[in-house]
């Protein structure tokens, strides 16, 4: 039986929602631990669970994903998990050397190079200095810095950073590693690399605890998957079943909030004239009538879009539809634009229907935006999110259609820059 290496038993976090009763509870239960009394784990005024009775156990050569939405306690796990966060009740137990990702740009200091925070982690963690200056040029190859090396991490990058603090976690020969979101920051390319070394990193029988929101992430390098939903655990168990739940429980939720609240979320305000404003959006399908979200197979590339717009004076002129697929993270993963004509009167309603070719996507949650655009760099509208489709897991009939896609080009499965999909009139 291979060895548990994290036990986090029982576990949950209390906050306070109003700073002074905060700061009056913390001193309370100071004095209560001080006196050998339990810190008290009744809810008091103004206060709330963001974590609450959270179990989990973490193996070698195992790897276990946390999904969840914004909110549901992820991030306040890992925290505490690291020791970075003191727990209101309950244990963790680690057994060997832990190195966490958690925050970008945690541990390093930022008037420091990167090489001399290199050897800084190194000594804190109580490595010999002799083996991490073997491991320096790895890591620095790794994580592609260059002669930035020797510059201050003040003057480093998001992703520069990113890619420092995964090489220096990966390269300090831990046991376990935390890691929450950071293969959603920093180029695709890097991306990649860092999903093979951390598959290289669990099969020398070493554990890892990830985080994410890309459910092609969670898919292909975890193992088991906890989905926490209110600081609470919702369901536990095979990743490809947690993660199907999950996804029809965002498409529920994005249904359900489309059904109270039909506005759109307007972008470049400035630029818009609003002669020909977005009425109203729906994807066309008989499972999911007048909804602008869907859940589609993996195989499935086809979707028939409707549009109504609302004329707010008489006009004759040319513009373009234009597309963006992107993840939810805000990814960008394909565009498209389609010419168009009106010769309409004011106060009329026009309608554009549109069939867009899906480009190859791997299960996980992706968001369409629209720009109707004039000649010029003026636009009549322009609205985020007004579509939202996830890409169910692949099922046993759809297996063999993912592995082609896994052969094909990687800019549309992993946003690897931006790809052409198709949008044409239903006539053509």
């Amino acid at each position: 039986m291979a060895e548990t290496l994290l036990k986090v038993e029982g576990l949950g976090k209390k906050y306070c929602k109003d700073l002074r009763r905060s700061l009056h509870y913390g001193l309370s239960d100071l004095c209560r631990e001080l006196v050998g009394k339990s810190t008290d784990s009744e809810l008091r005024k103004k206060e709330f669970w963001a974590l609450k009775n959270i179990s989990l156990t973490l193996k070698r050569g195992e790897c276990l994903g946390i999904i969840g939405r914004n909110g549901a306690g992820k991030s306040t796990l890992l925290k505490i998990i690291s020791g970075l966060v003191k727990p209101t009740i309950g244990r963790v137990s680690v057994h060997g050397n832990m190195q966490a990702l958690i925050e970008l740009g945690a541990g390093f200091h930022p008037m420091l190079t990167g090489r001399e925070n290199i050897l800084i982690n190194a000594s804190v963690l109580g490595i010999q200095r002799k083996y991490i200056e073997e491991k320096l040029d790895e890591i620095i190859d790794f994580s592609e810095i260059g002669d930035f090396i020797d510059a201050p991490i003040q003057s480093y990058s998001s992703g520069m950073k990113v890619r420092l603090g995964f090489a220096v976690a990966l390269h300090m020969n831990p046991d376990i590693i935390l890691i929450d979101e950071v293969l959603a920051v920093g180029d695709a390319r890097f991306r990649r690399k860092a999903q093979l070394a951390m598959n290289q990193f669990l099969a020398k029988d070493k554990a890892v605890l990830f985080v994410s929101h890309n459910m092609h992430h969670v898919l292909s390098i975890t193992d088991r998957v906890i989905w926490l939903d209110s600081g609470c655990v919702r369901l536990e168990g095979e990743t490809s079943k947690v993660a199907s739940a999950y996804l029809q429980d965002s498409v529920q939720h994005l249904e359900e909030a489309d059904s109270k609240n039909q506005t759109f979320i307007r972008s470049n305000e400035a630029k818009i004239t609003g002669e020909l404003r977005v009425k109203s959006a729906f994807i066309d399908c008989e499972d999911n009538p007048e909804g602008r979200s869907i859940t589609i197979e993996p195989n499935q590339t086809r979707l028939r879009l409707i549009i109504d717009f609302e004329c707010e004076k008489n006009l004759e002129e040319h513009f373009n539809h234009t597309w963006y697929l992107a993840t939810t993270a805000g990814d960008s993963v394909a565009c498209s634009v389609i010419r168009d004509a009106v010769c309409v009167k004011k106060g009329d309603v026009l309608r554009r229907e549109m069939i867009v070719e899906m480009p190859p996507l791997h299960p996980g949650s992706f968001v369409l935006n629209y720009s109707a655009i004039q000649d010029g760099a003026m636009m009549f509208d322009s609205i985020e999110k007004i579509f939202s489709i996830n890409i169910a897991p692949y099922s046993k009939e759809n297996t063999e259609f993912g592995m082609q896609y896994d052969r094909m080009t990687q800019g549309a499965i992993d946003g690897f820059g931006v790809v052409q999909m198709q949008i044409k009139y239903p006539d053509e």
